[in-house]
C-alpha cells in the first residue's frame, strides 16, 4: 500500500478530529475568558460606584456631625445665658470651644474614614480592570490552535513514516 494512502486512511481522520477538537476547545476557552473579563469589568464598575458612594455618605455624615456640634454649642450658650452666666469668658467659653473643637475632630475623622473606604474600592476596581485585561489578552486564535494541532499530527505521521521506512 502507498504511504500517502496509509496517511489518508490511518492518520488523516485522527488528525482532522484533533484539529476540530482543538478549534472547538479554543473557541470555548475564549468564550469563557470573555465571560470572566465581563464579570471582572462589572466588578470594577460596582467598586467605582461604591467608592463614589463612600465619598458621598462620608460627606453627608461629616456635615451632619458639624451641624450637631454647632447645635450642642448653641444649647450650651443658651443654657449658660439662661442661668445668667456670661458665655464669652471663663468655663462656659472653654466648654463651647471644646465642643466646637471635638465636633470638628469628629468630622475630620469621618472624612478620613470615608476616604479610606473609597480608596479601597478604587484600588479594587483597578485590580478588576487589570484582571479583565489579562483575561482578554490570554485569548488564543482558534485557527492557529487548529493549525498547530495539524502540524503536530502531521509530525507524528512523519515520525512513524521514518521509523517504518
Amino acid at each position: 500500500m502507498c504511504m500517502s494512502a496509509n496517511f489518508t486512511k490511518n492518520f488523516l481522520p485522527g488528525i482532522a478530529t484533533d484539529v476540530i477538537g482543538a478549534i472547538g476547545e479554543t473557541t470555548a476557552n475564549n468564550r469563557m475568558l470573555d465571560y470572566q473579563a465581563g464579570v471582572a469589568s462589572l466588578n470594577a464598575t460596582v467598586n467605582r460606584y461604591a467608592a463614589r458612594d463612600a465619598y458621598m455618605v462620608g460627606s453627608v455624615a461629616e456635615s451632619r456631625r458639624i451641624q450637631e456640634a454647632e447645635q450642642a454649642v448653641g444649647k450650651q450658650k443658651a443654657a449658660a445665658a439662661g442661668g445668667g452666666v456670661s458665655v464669652g469668658a471663663g468655663s462656659p467659653a472653654a466648654m463651647v470651644e471644646q465642643e466646637t473643637h471635638l465636633g470638628l475632630l469628629d468630622a475630620l475623622m469621618i472624612r478620613y474614614n470615608a476616604s479610606k473606604e473609597a480608596w479601597g474600592h478604587t484600588v479594587a476596581a483597578e485590580g478588576y480592570d487589570a484582571q479583565a485585561s489579562a483575561y482578554r489578552k490570554s485569548k488564543q486564535s482558534p485557527l492557529l490552535s487548529g493549525f498547530s494541532t495539524f502540524l503536530s499530527g502531521y509530525g507524528d505521521y512523519l515520525t512513524v513514516k521514518l521509523k517504518t521506512s
